[in-house]
């Protein structure tokens, strides 16, 4: 579920104060962390209290001359896979957003282009023309998830419901969409061509209404369907998420022991903050690569779905029908600048 906030009401201090929505939940509550800040823990007292000491990490090569901290190489190779995987993954999240909207605004042409070609079709006939490619929609975010879905292949029956209710299918269409292992999501776009290709023959139909343009919205619809999916079944490569988590986990247990040099206990938080800003770097490129479930970064599914609805319908009702009527032009003066009734330039 995203989450709304205005920049201007968060700031450096409110960040301490805020949970939901956070990194903290995800880094805070898994093992980790914690395993992590023991083993630091563990080598300082070892270090500070037994007098443990098998070499230092940070050495100076000779006096005068700068530390050499081997730890250096490895935090490097740790800051470039942690910014290259983030950006990979962000780069994925706004694709598939894009996708999402894209999908929403090829539902709200074709019926709008419905509304046009057809202009003297009830508002029954138009829903029978425009509910597949909604439905088609429904299909996809019911199978990728979200909260009125168990995501997955298998649509539950609770989605069926929420199909039957919504008057996006009937009894006879849910017999062939279940033995359907196709593309549902298609399915359905086809159904739509094939309702509106037959439309198009009747006489009423306006003139010069073309079958293409709305095949063009199906297809843009299926692409962006598509485009979602793909995605999906192709993450980042497994061989370089291994490596981030192997590099980190090296990384953090050789700092771990690096900076227990520094022979306080103040080396205890900011250990901590090293591993909280990397394991929350990494956490939030994991959602971000899925934005179709039940983290604080994922896609309000149901909201883009009931807008689609909420479009649909306002479309094709009666009040929305258009009524010609001529407008007189407003006044302008010889630079184009409005007038009012006393011949004032209008504000």
């Amino acid at each position: 579920m995203t989450v709304e906030y205005e920049c201007d009401d968060f700031n450096e201090f409110t960040c301490y104060f805020r949970w939901r929505g956070t990194v903290m939940p995800a880094v805070l509550t898994r093992p980790p962390i914690w395993a992590l800040l023991f083993v630091h823990c563990t080598l300082l007292y070892m270090h500070k209290e037994l007098g443990f000491n098998p070499g230092m990490i940070v050495q100076v090569p000779c006096p005068g001359c700068p530390p050499d901290d081997i730890s250096t190489v490895t935090t490097a190779f740790l800051v470039f896979f942690l910014v290259y995987y983030g950006g990979q993954c962000y780069a994925r999240y706004y694709t598939m957003y894009n996708a999402c909207m894209q999908m929403a605004g090829d539902v709200q042409c074709w019926v709008g282009l419905a509304r046009v070609y057809f202009p003297t079709a009830t508002p029954d006939v138009l829903w029978n023309l425009s509910r597949h490619m909604v439905a088609s929609v429904y299909f996809l975010y019911f199978e990728l998830g979200g909260l009125s879905s168990d995501g997955g292949r298998v649509i539950t029956e609770a989605e069926w419901s929420v199909l039957f209710r919504s008057s996006l299918i009937s009894a006879s269409e849910r017999k062939v969409l279940e033995k359907y292992r196709g593309s549902r999501f298609f399915l359905m776009q086809s159904w739509a061509l094939r309702l509106a290709a037959d439309q198009v023959t009747k006489p009423e139909t306006a003139k010069g209404a073309d079958i293409r343009e709305l095949e063009k919205f199906a297809l843009s619809l299926r692409a962006a369907g598509g485009t979602i999916s793909n995605l999906l079944k192709q993450p980042v490569p497994f061989p370089m998420y291994h490596t981030l988590m192997l590099m980190m986990s090296v990384n953090l247990l050789v700092m771990a022991y690096a900076m227990i040099e520094a022979n306080t206990i103040m080396s205890v938080p900011t250990f901590f903050i090293v591993c909280f800003v990397c394991l929350g770097l990494k956490e939030t490129a994991i959602a971000l690569s899925d934005p179709f479930g039940m983290d604080a970064v994922d896609f309000e599914t149901d909201v883009f779905m009931a807008r689609i609805m909420i479009n649909t319908k306002e479309l094709i009702a009666r009040q929305a029908t258009y009524v010609p009527k001529e407008m007189p032009l407003p006044p302008m003066n010889s630079y184009g600048e409005e007038l009012t009734a006393d011949g004032d330039i209008s504000a």
